[in-house]
């Protein structure tokens, strides 16, 4: 008898090839973390062989490692579609572990290209599951996952929440591999949160983890990491030797987000050396490879170090490859477009950060090519990020420190209130002593009339003196509110940085008016004039002093003429269009209304000093004049002037009835300064009022030269 043993051999050949899937299949999945191009290959060939013999198990598998590996190795296009299949593949064989392992990979591939909202949806959903199944690994590597999204959000708060449990949670597995990683991404919120010595804690011992179980691209992210530590303490040496460790990895395996990421450390550690070619050239490099790979986010991050690069280095040459890359033309072209595509790739991931880095940045650089149209839109822009930043980061602030084990922080504010007093207690002697000089010049002046002209004299040369020497110290004392606030440490610290910065800010304030007014008083103030949009300057006067109507509750009613140009000194008037609309916010209360206006007129002067008070008017040589003009005015409802404070309210040093509603401060220097500059152009300035609490009007007219 025959037997017939064709469908057994068919068996046989199927159990065959499908075992050999599983082995190239297993061999793949052990080589992806450090040898992704090998791990794919044998990953293709398991591929062929399940497709070869119908294993959907083993064709789910392959297709897994393959997507794996292609987001190793940033092809996060396949990478994409491969997981979405393998995932379609377990769901048909449930296969739940390799869907656990997949909704990861999804998760992480989201997180690459900037798409965090998808890929906080996935890596909650292989969390779900991954409880579901009692995997506890794979449990601590979705917090850790989901904690490194948070940093992305810059919700450190949340991040500092996954990522301790993620930790705890390896600790007690022994996971030493996925505890290197967690400790990455913790050390990253130390850094947020001031704590660098913390942050190169977690690195280091997340190196040392890596020597013992080989995991490459981890021991990358962490020295790229400890540079960026060091990169910020000045030792640029240093980072640049880890930067370079970094990438040297990065590069062997073929990760080339990662090698992205370190080209852009690369860079900016040679921009703090100062070496521009160096940086332009490692710049361009990190923004090709961001490109081709689609990592938005990381494409606006070196745009935005590209567009300020060139807006403070005006006359930079930068190389041929990269200019190819951008808008060709000069440095300031540069800078318009990678700020603009910085900007739109910000608001495009939702990165606020970045958004008010490159808002700033381009209202700066209108500012300075002067389309004050355009610097207002963007300063506007900046503002409303910057309020939602930082609300954002008080509420994270709060919740992170309340997360934290044993951060110094009470010894390090207290070193800090200690240094901030010691730093005023020496500011404020010196500005006693320039009152006690002032009030010496005053009485000197008043028992020697006859010499009043050499005791001017004397008084402005000793201002400008006292003035000069007082630089320092409050250099100092703004250099250290600087350091404090862009360090980003908790919110008592910023409480005091902002008391430090008020200080020093009110200092410099008196100290730019008594220079002005020495330099005013001796002559030596040289118009630069050009002929200028005044319609501009006036409305972009108004927008600088926005943050300060949002915080007294005020509104602005702007009526301006459009394109009203005059030849002036562009940035006297400016100074001199500031005050009078700053004070009119200083000195108006909660929830009233300003009103500034713009126009073209004639001016007609009264015939004398009595009409002039009968008008409430402080208008110094009035004669009878028709002239054409071009009015500025600036009314609010402020407290208003009597007729004692109208007669004084132009002189130096000037302490009138009013004071300001919010606490601000007042040199008495700043309308006689106005009043000094508006001259210099052969204009007039005044100020009207009903009386007390009646509000005030100032007026200032330039005459128009045909």
């Amino acid at each position: 008898m025959t037997v017939n043993t064709s469908g057994l051999d068919e068996t046989l050949a199927s159990a065959a090839g499908s075992s050999e899937a599983k082995r190239l299949n297993d061999q793949a999945a052990e080589l992806a973390q450090n040898d992704p191009s090998r791990a794919r290959a044998l990953a293709e060939s398991a591929e062929a062989l399940a497709i070869e013999y119908h294993s959907v198990a083993a064709l789910a598998q392959s297709l897994a490692t393959q997507a794996y590996c292609n987001y190793l190795l940033s092809n996060y296009e396949h990478a994409l579609s491969q997981s979405f299949l393998a995932l379609s593949s377990f769901q048909s064989v449930r296969d739940a572990k390799g869907e656990l392992f997949v909704l990861k990979n999804i998760g992480n591939v989201y997180h690459r290209i900037g798409d965090y909202s998808k890929s906080l949806r996935f890596q909650e959903r292989s969390l779900d599951l991954a409880r579901q199944l009692g995997e506890r690994r794979e449990e601590a590597a979705a917090l850790n996952n989901i904690g490194g999204v948070y940093i992305s959000l810059s919700d450190h708060a949340a991040a500092l929440e996954y990522l301790y449990e993620s930790l705890t949670l390896l600790q007690r597995l022994g996971e030493r591999a996925l505890q290197a990683s967690t400790l990455g991404n913790l050390g990253a919120v130390y850094e947020y949160l001031d704590d660098d010595r913390k942050a190169l804690e977690c690195y280091d011992e997340g190196l040392s983890l890596t020597s013992r179980t080989g995991t490459t691209p981890i021991e990358a992210l962490l020295l790229r990491n400890k540079a960026k530590v060091y990169e910020k303490h000045g030792d640029y040496e240093a980072a640049l030797s880890f930067y370079h460790q970094s990438l040297d990895i990065r590069r062997a395996i073929g990760d080339k987000h990662g090698e992205a990421s370190s080209l852009h450390g690369v860079a900016g550690a040679y921009l703090k050396l100062g070496d521009y070619a160096q940086a332009t050239h490692f710049f361009g490099q990190s923004l090709s490879l961001r490109c081709f790979i689609g990592d938005r986010m990381g494409e606006a991050e070196v745009l935005l170090d590209i567009g300020k690069l060139c807006l403070n280095q005006p006359l930079l040459e930068l190389p041929k490859e990269l200019l190819m890359q951008l808008a060709p033309g000069k440095a300031a072209k540069v800078s318009e477009y990678c700020l603009l595509r910085s900007l739109a790739g910000a608001e495009a991931a939702g990165v606020k950060r970045t958004l008010y880095q490159a808002s700033q940045l381009l209202a700066e650089f209108y500012e300075q090519q002067g389309d004050y149209g355009k610097a207002i839109m963007y300063l506007k822009k900046y503002h409303a990020a910057e309020r939602e930043i930082f609300n954002d980061e008080q509420s994270q602030r709060t919740r992170a420190l309340r997360n934290t084990f044993d951060i110094s922080q009470a010894k390090k504010e207290s070193e800090i209130f200690q240094l901030r007093n010691e730093k005023l207690t020496k500011a404020n002697d010196a500005l006693a002593e320039v009152i006690y000089q002032l009030e010496r010049l005053k009485v000197t002046a008043e028992a020697h009339r006859k010499a009043a002209e050499d005791a001017s004299a004397f008084k402005s040369e000793f201002l400008a003196i006292a003035a000069h020497d007082l630089r320092n110290p409050l250099s100092a004392i703004n250099g250290f509110a600087e350091l404090i606030r862009e360090s980003e440490s908790l919110g008592s610290v910023k409480n005091m940085a902002e008391i430090i910065g008020q200080s020093s800010g009110q200092m410099f304030s008196l100290i730019s008016d008594l220079l002005r007014t020495a330099q005013l008083d001796a002559g030596k103030l040289e118009l630069r004039k050009s002929l200028v949009n005044l319609s501009l300057l006036v409305e972009y006067a108004v927008s600088r002093v926005e943050p300060m109507i949002q915080k007294k509750s005020q509104r602005i009613n702007l009526s301006v003429s459009p394109n009203v140009r005059l030849l002036i000194d562009e940035e006297r008037m400016r100074e001199a269009i500031d005050n009078i609309i700053g004070n009119a916010v200083k000195y108006s209360p909660q929830g009233k209304t300003i009103w500034v206006s713009l126009a073209r007129g004639h001016r007609f002067n009264p015939h004398t000093e009595a009409d002039a008070e009968k008008l409430s008017v402080a208008a110094p040589e009035l004669t009878p004049e028709v002239q054409q003009v071009v009015r500025i005015e600036v009314r609010d409802e402020g407290q208003g002037l009597d007729l004692d404070d109208l007669k004084k309210v132009f002189g130096k040093f000037q302490r009138l009835s009013s004071r300001p509603t919010g606490d601000e401060s007042s040199t008495g220097l700043g309308l006689s300064i106005v009043k000094q500059l508006v001259e210099l152009h052969g204009g007039k300035v005044w100020a009207e009022s009903q009386g007390k609490d009646m509000g005030s009007v100032f007026i200032i007219e330039l005459p128009v030269y045909e």
